[in-house]
């Protein structure tokens, strides 16, 4: 790719004080990893040139929420041709099914997804007898997923209508059980995360991502309306656009030793009082803290109904 490359994508951005979508045309910038945003129905530009922290190239994929100075921006069409040719060539989405594979060795299996063959999930859910279905995206994605046959069992090709596969009816209702989330500030942990919980003996029983709108989100936090002063910019990064993993844990009177795991709010606390806690390990602040549980043992049941049942 020439240094001097400039992507161009059509992007939407969600005005909270108007409640209007807006379009900009999204410039990324090869040679310095500098994007610049032009407001499409004004005929003018809205952000010039800047350069975030961390490169988004990889980051560039239609449906793909990026966060641009407190701004969630949904990608939604490609602007060019070359761009179009470029991106569908080289990054491709594709769906499959695991099947006969141990709960341990599939957390392994997204670890070696995640970090050696950089392969982006965009979707996972759990179905009865330990059947996986994984929405992947990246490059060279079919010559990566043949080096894994050796060890795994794949089924290529799924599509959306496998994924309605038919679960067992839950007798308990969630009686016993808590909700764990791995939020987008911790998607790039989900193998590690997962791992831990296993190796620490707590039973995971359903496993679900999904993306969350804002209505659902302010609904979901709305316990900690007028408690915290997060409320809404915990509401406003679980609603970003990005997927989160819901993580049903059976409970066997161990609900204070999960909290314990997960750690506290503030990550920075964490750090002091509880150092290999996953919020100290994996989080950064109090919003980015990459995990949600339920704060009572009695909320459980709650929060696991309205990630698994209601949206």
């Amino acid at each position: 790719m020439d240094k001097n490359t400039i992507f161009r994508f059509i992007c939407h951005w969600h005005d909270p004080h108007s409640e209007l979508i807006k379009k900009f045309l999204l410039k990324y910038y090869c040679n310095d990893d500098s994007i610049e945003l032009y407001d499409v129905k004004n005929k003018k530009l809205f952000l010039k040139k800047y350069k975030p922290k961390t490169s988004l190239l990889n980051e560039l994929f239609l449906d793909n929420t990026i966060t641009l100075l407190h701004r969630n921006m949904i990608l939604v069409e490609y602007a060019d041709e070359f761009t179009a040719l470029y991106f569908i060539n080289k990054y491709k989405k594709y769906m499959i099914e695991i099947t006969n594979i141990s709960e341990k060795n599939f957390y392994i299996f997204l670890g070696i997804c995640q970090s050696k063959l950089n392969l982006v999930i965009n979707f996972l859910e759990k179905f009865d007898n330990n059947v996986y279905i994984i929405e992947l995206r990246g490059e060279k994605i079919l010559e990566k997923l043949n080096k894994l046959r050796i060890m795994y069992t794949i089924i290529d090709d799924v599509f959306l209508k496998n994924k309605k596969k038919k679960k067992t009816e839950k007798v308990n209702k969630y009686i016993n059980s808590s909700l764990i989330l791995i939020k987008s500030s911790g998607w790039a942990y989900l193998s590690e995360i997962l791992l831990t919980l296993y190796q620490k003996n707590f039973k995971i029983g359903q496993l679900k991502s999904t993306k969350i709108n804002k209505k659902d989100s302010l609904e979901f936090f709305k316990i900690y309306q007028g408690i915290l002063n997060e409320y809404i910019s915990m509401s406003e990064h679980l609603s970003n656009g990005k997927p989160v993993l819901a993580i049903e844990i059976i409970l066997e009177n161990n609900f204070t030793e999960l909290r314990q795991l997960i750690g506290p709010y503030d990550p920075e606390i964490g750090k002091l009082v509880r150092s290999t806690s996953l919020r100290s390990l994996y989080g950064s602040d109090k919003i980015n803290n990459a995990l949600h549980i339920n704060d009572l043992q009695e909320d459980g049941k709650l929060e696991c109904e309205f990630f698994f049942n209601l949206i």
